[in-house]
């Protein structure tokens, strides 16, 4: 099966993201000295921009590094946590009997933040704010829109379906967010694929989390990083968060975000054909993946031939 991308061959490093203004980020990040993880915080900001409807800051941000220097392999557990509100007799109350997939009912502790900060302070070398300044130039200066972000429209060429876009969530964001709208339907319409796409408020946010770096006084890297998590999760961000939360029906409260940590775990591993694989632990699909390698090593895969039917349902299977 052939490819529409090049073969990209380097010597020193290689960064691979959904989009190339994020890879650009993690590679430009390499050329002023970052490491590895440096490059993979600077490329995660930009996704948030660039992707937003596949990740934001105010996600999730599950990590596995391997650590060269200390030659061991880590999970971040950058996994919500639900609110504290978040029982049985309080869905039921609101006369919800099957959580909804989308909208703050459905929302937990934003963990991408403190993920990224721990990952930075454990393993990188850089403060936010070098490895925040290609989002917030974007988030600032704009960039282009693209058509996995906008939506095909129906019918058009390489229409997938209602995948998760501006287009799907146009109505959502008129009638609910007025905000989102203000930013992604301007003109209350659609943008087209090369539209610039600013996002004012957003810049506003990283320029307060690199104000509180700034002025973390006598701290050293780990202590200015500690003030940017904690104005974000106990400070006046985490209220304004909260107050919106609130408003709108949510069940998000400041304890939920002061009480958030991020935990650095022995992530699970399984031996398949001799290699040593890793993953995140029970709180993703890690197991499950590894369990999947175990069923498959019982299998001649490559007598198949890789992408036969039998070798894709064999595979399907496990």
């Amino acid at each position: 099966m052939g490819t529409v991308y090049p073969l990209v061959m380097g010597r020193e490093a290689v960064v691979s993201t959904q989009h190339y203004l994020s890879a650009a980020a993690g590679a430009r990040t390499l050329a002023r000295g970052g490491n590895a993880i440096d490059a993979a915080v600077a490329a995660t900001l930009v996704e948030g921009i660039v992707n937003p409807h596949m990740h934001t800051i105010g996600g999730e941000a599950p990590m596995l590094i391997y650590s060269a220097e200390a030659g061991r392999v880590v999970a971040i557990n950058g996994n919500m946590t639900a609110p504290a509100r978040a029982t049985i007799a309080e869905y039921r109350a609101r006369g919800i009997d099957l959580i909804p997939a989308h909208g703050l009912i459905a929302a937990g502790v934003p963990a991408a933040l403190d993920a990224l900060v721990t990952a930075l302070a454990e393993f990188g070398t850089k403060s936010f704010a070098e490895v925040a300044e290609p989002a917030l130039a974007l988030a600032e200066d704009g960039f282009p829109m693209h058509v996995g972000l906008a939506g095909q429209e129906p019918g058009g060429e390489g229409d997938a379906g209602a995948g998760a876009s501006i287009r799907t969530f146009a109505e959502i964001f008129r009638t609910r967010y007025p905000s989102t709208a203000q930013i992604y339907l301007p003109n209350d319409q659609i943008p087209r694929p090369g539209d610039i796409i600013r996002n004012p408020a957003l810049a506003r946010f990283f320029r307060r989390l690199l104000d509180a770096e700034a002025h973390a006084g006598s701290r050293d890297r780990k202590g200015a990083l500690t003030a940017v998590r904690d104005r974000f999760y106990s400070g006046d961000i985490a209220r304004e968060v909260v107050a919106w939360s609130e408003a709108h029906g949510g069940l998000l409260a400041e304890s939920d975000l002061a009480r958030f940590t991020t935990s650095v775990e022995k992530p699970v591993a399984a031996d398949y054909r001799g290699v040593t694989v890793f993953k995140c632990g029970p709180w993703s699909q890690g197991p499950v993946f590894l369990q999947q390698l175990r069923i498959l090593e019982g299998f001649d895969l490559r007598a198949m031939k890789h992408n036969s039917a039998d070798y894709i349902h064999t595979v399907m299977e496990s």
